[in-house]
């Protein structure tokens, strides 16, 4: 992940000459996206073709952009797969880590983790077509508005958060194509002025959370379409907005049920890093506090040795720093 001082000299470069050519919107260029499954997501919006909107992606799978005199313009990085790639009812773990930075001159702005989905069935109906919102930051407005269902709250992840959902029906469309949206807002507002914005959001936590409160066990037919951070910026008819941003690469971790072993994931939460090092040695030195389940037992015991020791945790941390695979 991308440091904070390199954030610094990025922002920077949104106002300087580059060498990955920018793509201002016009008339004829107000959407700009690059390949949306099988890999790399990067999108620009621009509506009414308001004012002037730059994008600028870059190789390290950053993009930067800029916006002035704006009505409502967003910015977005992550990642989109193939239909029938990722079914979201068989996986087993799914967050996003985002770092980002942030400048709204005038106007209003949210930012967040945000994504689309598709019904297994049908999925050529657009009518089967939904997407979902985590809320982490806003300055001058917070989303959903108007008309939305509020569920609940929950805490996911040890945040609490208000529950939404939402039905938009496009007009001009016979029949009409319902698409239904999920929110999560977060209660306490994580976006500080002049710093960056950094965090971890348990995708499948908040799948799990409207699941429960929607009680309609919809989402397991669902295809996972796209996946990203968003930057999303508001003006008016009377406070055009402007600004700019920079949105380092996402990581995206994603781990399905068919594979019910994973060597080194000793609290079974899908992934591999330091948390389970600590687990391990906890485990070893009789922390009674240090639960361990049969199956992450077996996951720990990286050497194969029939125990859960100190040397498998240390074989965890030399993967974990890409000495090793498992």
């Amino acid at each position: 992940m991308m440091k904070q001082r390199i954030f610094g000299l990025l922002a920077a470069a949104v106002f300087a000459a580059a060498a990955v050519p920018a793509f201002p919107a016009s008339a004829d260029d107000l959407q700009i996206m690059s390949e949306q499954t099988g890999g790399d997501y990067w999108e620009g919006w621009n509506q009414d073709y308001r004012g002037t909107f730059e994008l600028q992606d870059h190789p390290d799978g950053s993009i930067t952009g800029t916006w002035d005199g704006i009505y409502n313009s967003y910015f977005r990085n992550g990642a989109g797969y193939a239909e029938n790639e990722q079914v979201i009812g068989q996986l087993s773990a799914f967050d996003i880590s985002y770092q980002a930075e942030i400048s709204a001159e005038q106007g209003a702005f949210y930012y967040g983790v945000n994504g689309s989905y598709l019904e297994a069935e049908q999925p050529e109906y657009r009518s089967r077509y939904g997407k979902f919102y985590i809320i982490e930051g806003w300055e001058g407005y917070c989303p959903p508005g108007e008309g939305a269902n509020h569920l609940g709250t929950a805490e996911i992840g040890g945040v609490q958060y208000d529950l939404y959902v939402t039905v938009y029906t496009p007009l001009g469309i016979e029949p009409p194509p319902p698409e239904v949206s999920y929110w999560s807002i977060r209660h306490e507002n994580a976006y500080t002025a002049g710093k960056a914005c950094s965090g971890t959001v348990p995708l499948l936590e908040h799948i799990r959370a409207w699941d429960a409160l929607d009680g309609a066990d919809t989402w397991q037919g669902r295809n996972l379409r796209q996946v990203y951070f968003e930057a999303d910026a508001w003006g008016g008819a009377e406070c055009a907005a402007s600004g700019s941003c920079v949105i380092a690469k996402p990581e995206i971790r994603i781990r399905n049920t068919e594979a019910e072993t994973l060597t080194g994931d000793a609290n079974c939460d899908g992934f591999v890093d330091i948390s389970d090092a600590v687990l391990v040695m906890r485990y070893a030195v009789e922390d009674r506090d240090a639960a361990v389940t049969e199956q992450g037992l077996r996951n720990a015991d990286v050497d194969k040795n029939g125990r859960t020791d100190e040397s498998d945790a240390a074989l965890i941390l030399k993967y974990i720093a890409k000495k090793l695979t498992f």
